[in-house]
């Protein structure tokens, strides 16, 4: 088969317009130029390579049939501009976040004040647990002190000599804790002895109506100096009626203090209440 004759022609064509250029005026050399160019554009860019090709982007007939080349210097130095500002942008947010977060992080809370335990020795006294720590008066503790496990309160320190002291579970018949539904919001009073061998405790509350839940988390309510606010106490377990102004709250302790190895004891401060002179 032979050779197409169209690239022959084509260089004919391109030698035969070179050897014109030569004979016409220097005045009118650029007009013909100009002319030259745009009759043989199409050609030109069938022989470019397809990588080296101009990137356009076409408008939409109905508004105009318009080539816009992506590769002018205008156009680069607004890509240039935007994306700089788009990363000046991302710096302004990333600090905005960093303020917001530190604005709305929650304070730290300080550890209570106290003294880690061992525990020593377990002995029932009238159906009733005691559990012996390896602490005492010598290290800071005091009878009455509330003693923790995971920022639980687990317990009161009923007894303290000078290297040991003696602790009472929240679940004994004497011990009162003053306590809180941490959601519905109501005071009362926990104290243990529900019953032999369930292990948990009663809360009293003084109300017409409660909005308590079972489920609901029961805490310290810092009205004693035994225990700071907000220390978790147990769950409610159940709910009862037992007079026309009081609630009975069963209450389930978070921990059984008959399986804790080791204890925190808290070192809480004396203070007296200035209240008025009647």
């Amino acid at each position: 088969m032979s050779e197409a004759p169209y690239p022959r022609l084509t260089l004919a064509g391109l030698s035969v317009a070179a050897l014109a250029l030569l004979c016409v005026p220097d005045s009118d050399v650029q007009a013909l130029r100009g002319f030259t160019l745009s009759a043989y554009r199409p050609l030109f860019s069938f022989f470019t390579p397809a990588s080296n090709r101009p990137v356009t982007a076409s408008m939409h007939p109905s508004a105009g049939t318009q080539e816009v080349s992506l590769n002018t210097p205008e156009l680069q130095a607004q890509y240039e501009a935007l994306r700089h500002e788009n990363r000046r942008l991302q710096e302004e947010l990333k600090v905005y976040r960093a303020m917001l977060n530190a604005s709305t992080a929650p304070a730290p809370v300080a550890r209570p004040v106290g003294v880690a335990a061992r525990i020593m020795a377990r002995e029932t006294r009238g159906h009733e647990l005691l559990i012996g720590l390896d602490c005492g008066t010598s290290q800071g503790v005091k009878c009455g002190a509330g003693v923790l496990f995971r920022g639980a309160a687990v317990g009161r320190i009923v007894a303290a000599g000078s290297t040991a002291s003696s602790m009472a579970p929240i679940t004994h018949a004497g011990l009162r804790v003053s306590a809180r539904l941490a959601e519905s919001r109501h005071d009362g009073v926990l104290q243990g002895g529900l019953s032999t061998g369930t292990r948990k405790c009663r809360m009293k509350i003084v109300g017409r109506e409660i909005q308590a839940r079972e489920g609901e988390a029961v805490v310290t309510s810092g009205l004693e100096q035994a225990f700071p606010v907000g220390c978790i106490l147990g769950t409610v377990a159940k709910i009862e009626r037992s007079g026309e102004m009081e609630w009975t709250v069963e209450v389930q302790p978070v921990y059984d203090a008959a399986h804790l190895e080791a204890v925190y004891v808290l070192q809480q401060r004396s203070v007296e209440m200035p209240w008025p002179r009647k």
